[in-house]
This record gives C-alpha cells, structure tokens and sequence, in this order.
C-alpha cells in the first residue's frame, strides 16, 4: 500500500530543485504526517556519529538547505548517481538505509537538499512503532551503519559497546532484561550473519513479546 501523498506541485519543486544546480544529488521534500498535516515528521535528517543515531529533522526554512540525510519515504535522486551507488544497502532492513545513500553521494561531492516547498504526507508505520521487533531491527541497523562509518573491525566493536548502552536505556520496552537479552539476540544474529527479514522479525516479535 502507498504510505506516501504527494501534494500540489511536491513533484515540481523537487524537480527544479535537483536540476537548479549541477551539483545536487539528491532532493527531498517536508513529509508532515497525514494525520497530522501541521505536525513535521521530518525536513531532512540529522546523523548523530556518536550514538549512531538518525533522526528526522523539523527544521523548516523558505528555501531549499542542505541536510545530513533524507529519510527514503521520498527522494528524487539524479539516475546516473543512483546507478552508480547501487541504489540502497539492502544489509538494512528498514531505516538507516537511507542515511549510507546520502552520505555515498556526498562522498562524490554532490549536495543532499531538504526542500520545504515540497510536500508529502506519509502514513508513519513501523520506523515509529515501539516493539521488540523494532528494537531488534534498530540494534541491527546500527551494527550495520558503525562498520560502514568505522570500518568493519572498529565499527563492530563500537556498535557492540554503544548499542549495550542503548539497550540499557532505552525510552521503550519496560524491562531491562527484554532489552537485554534483545541486544544479546541481535550481536548473536550479527556475528552468525543472519540476514534481517520480515520473518526474523515476526520470529523476534513471537519469542520476546510480553
């Protein structure tokens, strides 16, 4: 099902965008949640190194601005630029994904643009939902994203330490043995390199659930 709406003219504002200047890679719109249109879910993204964190932005300007990265409910991405990345790393199952493709065209020099003109509604659907299945897929994702910023070795060692921490804190899942024996799923899963798909995460959400 289609979780996105574009509105009045959001194709045509990100289409001038893209092609305003030759260095632009990739341009994305304000994605307000369609529930609620005047609240922001995100205007581009920021990356936080530190904890391995991405987050939707709500800054909001007039103008088109640069962003650390675009969340991928909608992009209009230069097709020689995603032809020569690849397109997304298919190692994420959901989120993060997008964060490696915007830092992969910066890389190449070109500008990743939040465009404010441009609007699209978008139904918000697991990347909000707080369960053990999301839990598990976020500790994953992180992994992922630490060996592709540190280095494979560095990163994993890293994302071990930051994600034990995370697991530790978290905002959701009530027990701290829950999120415990989650982290210690998800470093097991990683280190066996088990792929993450639907049905890990429905197998996730059956053995941890409440």
């Amino acid at each position: 099902s289609n979780d996105t709406i574009l509105t009045k003219n959001s194709l045509n504002f990100l289409r001038k965008t893209l092609h305003s200047k030759n260095n632009i890679g990739v341009v994305g719109p304000c994605i307000p949640f369609y529930s609620n249109p005047d609240k922001v879910w995100s205007c581009g993204g920021k990356i936080n190194y530190l904890k391995l964190n991405i987050n939707g932005s709500d800054k909001i300007d007039h103008l088109p601005y640069e962003t650390d990265y675009l969340p991928g409910a909608a992009i209009l991405c230069r097709s020689d630029i995603w032809k020569e990345i690849g397109g997304f790393n298919e190692d994420y199952f959901l989120a993060y994904e997008e964060a490696e493709f915007s830092l992969e065209i910066k890389k190449k020099e070109f500008k990743v643009i939040a465009d404010p003109r441009s609007i699209v509604l978008h139904h918000v659907g697991m990347s909000k939902v707080r369960s053990p299945k999301y839990f598990y897929n976020e500790i994953r994702n992180k992994i992922t994203f630490s060996k592709y910023i540190y280095g494979k070795k560095v990163g994993l060692i890293y994302a071990f330490l930051i994600t034990l921490l995370y697991s530790l804190k978290a905002p959701y899942l009530k027990s701290i043995k829950q999120r415990f024996l989650l982290w210690i799923k998800a470093i097991a899963d990683e280190l066996k390199r088990t792929k993450v798909t639907s049905k890990v995460l429905n197998l996730i959400e059956n053995e941890f659930k409440d």
